[in-house]
């Protein structure tokens, strides 16, 4: 097992060269490309200035969940401050917290900063720990996995955890207000849980937390659920490094 200086220093050099790869032809078209930003003498444009925040966002998360102890199994535990990470619109890393007071955000704050190193992160303030989300999950698995044939088991299609919501959604095929009351009846009305329509719905690409589990028979999708990153090209290369790792 890579130590994690080890795996900080090996993540740094892949993101530098991921970078120089992705400025090349960034430069090549600055004369075809008229909004494009001037950073130094080297010519980047916006979608791939995005593109290397996100990466630097994925190490800062990287640090941070190295930071967290860990079972004889190698289970994360995490802080009962901890409500979950996700990459923002503009490719930054955002750090969700449960804070009761002024105090508990405080330190949360500054547990965060000692383990990322950094302070071009944000703190969301939210209202669910992500052990708390993690359970429903646990629950909602083996709900599902005892009641194959029920009414609502074969309506409901999936569920999985978003870090940037802080709620479990679960994918109905019909998200009519006669379905949600049934599951809410029959299931859990937990204010954790939140609906959508499981027609041509996709899974929040901004949510950050490797291993997760997911439950999706309808799609023939079962186990884990990685890093939920739209991850292209030399992007691709940088992930599949941390996975290695």
């Amino acid at each position: 097992m890579v130590n994690v200086m080890m795996k900080k220093t090996i993540l740094k050099l892949a993101l530098s060269v991921v970078t120089a790869v992705m400025i090349c032809p960034a430069a090549s078209q600055a004369s075809a490309e008229p909004s494009l930003v001037f950073a130094g003498e080297k010519i980047i444009d916006e979608k791939t200035t995005r593109r290397i925040k996100e990466s630097d966002s994925s190490l800062q998360y990287e640090e941070l969940m190295d930071s967290f102890e860990e079972t004889e199994t190698g289970e994360l535990i995490y802080p009962d401050y901890y409500g979950g990470s996700y990459i923002d619109d503009d490719g930054g890393l955002v750090v969700c917290i449960v804070a009761a007071n002024a105090e508990e955000k405080k330190y949360a704050s500054k547990s965060i900063k000692e383990a990322i190193n950094a302070s071009d992160f944000k703190i969301k303030n939210v209202k669910y720990s992500y052990n708390e989300l993690e359970e429903m999950m646990e629950y909602l698995n083996k709900y599902k996995q005892n009641t194959r044939d029920s009414e609502i088991a074969k309506s409901w299609s999936g569920h999985f955890l978003s870090d940037s919501d802080n709620a479990v959604l679960v994918q109905l095929d019909d998200v009519s207000d006669e379905q949600i009351s049934l599951f809410r009846k029959e299931v859990t009305d937990s204010p954790m849980i939140s609906f959508i329509n499981s027609g041509g719905q996709g899974v929040d690409c901004a949510n950050l937390n490797p291993e997760r589990d997911i439950n999706n028979p309808a799609m023939g999708i079962s186990g884990l659920m990685g890093y939920k990153l739209v991850l292209t090209g030399e992007l691709a290369l940088l992930w599949l490094l941390m996975r290695l790792l």
